[in-house]
């Protein structure tokens, strides 16, 4: 093809038709420019094409992701609710026989104290798109921005939640240990999801009997008291931040369209 516009050139130039070879290689440059445009156009839309099913392939995994979310989210204000419950009848107990009545029941509700649910992000895809930069992927600059928006707050969420954990740790659950002087047997198979209550199903009469020496002592109720209404505080605040959560995550799960 090319030998072939070369021949005309030479023929027009042989011929001495100067207008005509003039013409003739400003439409042949207009002509290759065209080529030019047309294979960058074709390269974009393959481009384009391309970025666009990688989108498809992580809005599609992001929805795995909050979906896998939403059970780790329930599962956490399923435990901080029995938490809650079971220190709400201690305390209820208390008021009523201003004092703690020490029965199985009322010592398997106070271990509640030392439940403890680690929270954690299911962002294997978020973190991949960070690293790699394909977040700008995302065409819906809405979407996108609420994606960020969405991880950032779970990100704060995750870190009130552990320091709130860590503190628990350090303080409630070696001074609950002393007061009340007991800890249960735990099973290999327990389900800490349940929270600890389980554990003390087999407990002797002589170790309630220990306890209650224990709490005989004003100062030792005191002091068990405000530790419970301090984790029952805790268990009311971490249920309403899942409760936050799994609204915000069925919200973002919303937004992305469906793709096959």
């Amino acid at each position: 093809m090319i030998k072939f516009f070369r021949n005309i050139r030479q023929n027009l130039l042989v011929e001495n038709k100067t207008g005509k070879y003039l013409k003739y290689a400003i439409g042949e440059i207009v002509l290759v420019v065209i080529g030019i445009l047309i294979a960058l156009q074709i390269n974009n839309w393959n481009s384009n094409t391309k970025d666009r099913q990688k989108e498809k392939v992580y809005l599609n995994n992001i929805k795995r992701d909050l979906n896998n979310q939403l059970i780790l989210l329930g599962d956490r204000q399923k435990g901080e609710t029995s938490t809650l419950d079971a220190l709400q009848n201690v305390n209820n107990s208390f008021v009523e026989n201003k004092g703690f009545v020490i029965t199985l029941k009322n010592i398997a509700n106070i271990s509640s104290i030392n439940d403890r649910y680690t929270f954690s992000i299911v962002k294997t895809t978020f973190n991949d798109m960070q690293s790699t930069g394909n977040l700008d992927l995302i065409k819906n600059l809405k979407l996108k921005d609420n994606i960020l928006s969405y991880y950032d707050k779970m990100a704060l969420y995750e870190k009130i939640i552990h320091n709130n954990n860590t503190q628990k740790d350090y303080g409630n659950y070696s001074e609950s240990l002393n007061l009340t002087a007991i800890v249960g047997d735990i099973p290999f198979s327990l389900n800490l999801s349940d929270g600890l209550l389980g554990t003390f199903d087999n407990l002797d009469e002589k170790t309630k009997e220990l306890v209650s020496l224990s709490l005989a002592n004003p100062e030792n109720q005191l002091r068990l008291i405000n530790l419970i209404r301090y984790r029952k505080l805790m268990a009311e605040y971490h249920k309403d931040i899942y409760g936050s959560l799994i609204k915000d995550t069925n919200e973002l799960i919303a937004q992305i369209p469906e793709t096959p």
